[in-house]
């Protein structure tokens, strides 16, 4: 979970990646929309639509991660962000 409420701490979701050389990541709502999407492995969501649109509300997001590393090794993850504000 976390809280995009401006207040300095917890307020961007930036998975922990190291040693990729591929790299998706992408949050969708509750209904399947994508909200967010990057190959940035330095930029987090900050809870906004596309993280420059408007605030999306408090609730449950689905994310799919994708990472090739360095030794060509895929690694395919899913998992869900619970957004407060």
């Amino acid at each position: 979970a976390f809280t995009p409420n401006g207040d300095g701490e917890n307020d961007i979701y930036l998975p922990s990646i190291v040693g990729a050389i591929e790299y998706e990541f992408i949050i969708f709502s509750r209904w399947g929309d994508v909200v967010f999407r990057t190959t940035n492995t330095s930029e987090g969501w900050n809870g906004n639509d596309q993280n420059v649109g408007s605030m999306l509300p408090v609730g449950v997001y689905t994310f799919t991660i994708h990472v090739r590393d360095i030794n060509m090794q895929v690694a395919n993850k899913k998992g869900y962000i619970t957004l407060f504000r």
